[in-house]
């Protein structure tokens, strides 16, 4: 039956094409490029020609010496077998070259797809507006004024309503997931976050990542890549940079990743890293609290802040809100099929977890900041989930007068997260030794705390109570 098609049903034609011509045949007409590939699947091919020729076969009457057609249940039984094992084999072997040949794009790198010096400029870009600005202020309760009425902002010299840097923060980092971590196993840290310029209604963010560093443990260990974010606006002026060190796996024998696009321009960090701000201005009275002026504050204070949050399934959402496209964060199938702890339910994504933390503290450390300066380093030490409830606490780590802007002065803080435990019963059950970074607990000797989820030392620009002085 096979011989009824010709040479298996393909005819050569140039070097590297084949051709199937039988006139029956699924693959008829189609060219499959390649030798190599066509010799690996003329198994399947040839499978699916005999099937063919099966029911051909069966279909035509089956004829006597004198012209005489034959009939009966036996050859009825007998076709019908054969154009079902026909079908049965032909759909399999339709299938088996389909998923072959199915395209799998895949996006992130792995570890040893990332090289220092390499270079990806980030796809889509975002687009503030005055709506999802305000909306990620209430999302995340902030307390601040600047980033809920814009004529406050505009009475504190702003020309418009500035997006919360937690909104600048959690977009800029999200654009970057495609291209280098997408693949991570886990954050490791936030370091040198500078926030240069605000942005406005109708501004648009592009971001950049460099790599700066790898650190390989062997190819059947995942290693550390430290990275350098920056994003710009619309003008190219750099808005935001920061490093951060992911983990990541190696490739081994899974499937490469997708290659990222030709970078357009030169990587665009600001080493100046100077901050374009309006230190003039005065904002209206009775809008803010009458103690969180850069004198309410001094270096060893610590603030219990009164509420919790519990986050729900909602996160899913809001991930990809801001563009984070990790599937850890909104896939049950994807983090259900990971080992170790991480292997369950979808984890909250680390971003969203710091702007919730930042808003329970807002209204008690940062409602007369005119500025977010960075984070110097920080942490999730603990993943969090939907059904999770989180609570917030800060210890005063410095302040500085500032002889340039005599209105303000510099509040550094640490904030610290817990979960599923109130911030004041974590505070009485744990002491000083909530504050004391996690990674260092071991040189210490001491038990890393089990509720801490998050710590991070912050610089704000805080206006005093007092102006000494008018500002330039």
């Amino acid at each position: 039956l096979i011989g009824t098609s010709s040479v298996d049903g393909f005819q050569q034609g140039a070097r590297d094409d084949l051709e199937c011509q039988c006139f029956f045949c699924p693959f008829k007409n189609r060219q499959h490029a390649g030798i190599n590939e066509v010799a690996a699947d003329r198994g399947f091919l040839r499978i699916t020609h005999a099937a063919m020729n099966l029911q051909r076969f069966a279909r035509q009457p089956l004829c006597g010496p004198a012209g005489e057609q034959f009939s009966g249940a036996g050859l009825h039984v007998a076709c019908a077998l054969i154009h079902h094992v026909g079908h049965v084999i032909g759909d399999l072997a339709t299938s088996q070259y389909l998923c072959r040949h199915a395209r799998k794009p895949q996006y992130g790198r792995y570890l040893d797809e990332l090289s220092p010096g390499q270079v990806f400029e980030h796809p889509r870009g975002f687009t503030f507006t005055a709506s999802n600005m305000l909306d990620f202020a209430r999302t995340f309760m902030q307390c601040n004024p600047l980033y809920l009425n814009s004529q406050y902002a505009r009475d504190c010299g702003f020309p418009d309503l500035p997006a919360s840097p937690q909104m600048v923060f959690n977009v800029t980092l999200s654009l970057g997931v495609q291209n280098d971590s997408e693949k991570a196993i886990a954050n490791l840290g936030y370091y040198n976050v500078e926030f240069l310029r605000p942005v406005y209604p109708g501004d648009t963010l592009r971001a950049f990542t460099k790599v700066l560093e790898r650190k390989d443990r062997g190819a059947d260990k995942p290693g550390i890549a430290r990275i350098r974010t920056v994003s710009i606006n619309q003008n190219d002026d750099v808005v935001l940079q920061y490093e951060r060190k992911i983990f990541v796996a190696w490739r081994g024998d899974r499937l490469p990743t997708t290659p990222a696009a030709a970078v357009t321009i030169e990587f665009p960090g600001d080493t100046s890293a100077q901050i374009h701000l309006p230190l003039s201005g005065a904002p209206a009275q009775g809008l803010t609290g009458p103690n969180t002026y850069f004198e309410d504050f001094s270096a060893g204070d610590v603030i219990v802040h009164a509420n919790g949050r519990t986050i729900t399934e909602e996160h899913m959402a809001l991930t990809f809100g801001v563009g984070n496209s990790h599937p850890l964060h909104f896939d049950r199938v994807f983090s259900s099929s990971l080992s170790g702890k991480m292997s369950g339910e979808p984890i909250v994504y680390g971003g969203l977890v710091f702007a919730w933390l930042d808003g329970l503290a807002s209204r008690d450390v940062s409602e007369h900041a005119l500025w977010e300066l960075g984070f110097t380093e920080g942490y999730h030490t603990q993943p969090a989930f939907a059904g999770d409830t989180i609570g917030a606490l800060t210890r005063i780590v410095a302040t500085q007068v500032l002889a340039q802007a005599p209105d303000f002065g510099v509040v550094t803080q640490q904030l610290i997260g817990v979960k599923n435990i109130s911030a004041a019963q974590a505070l009485d059950t744990h002491g000083a030794d909530l504050f004391i970074k996690e990674d260092t607990k071991r040189s210490l000797g001491k038990e890393k705390v089990s509720d801490k989820i998050f710590e991070i030392e912050r610089r704000l620009l805080v206006r005093r109570r007092a102006a000494p002085g008018a500002s330039t």
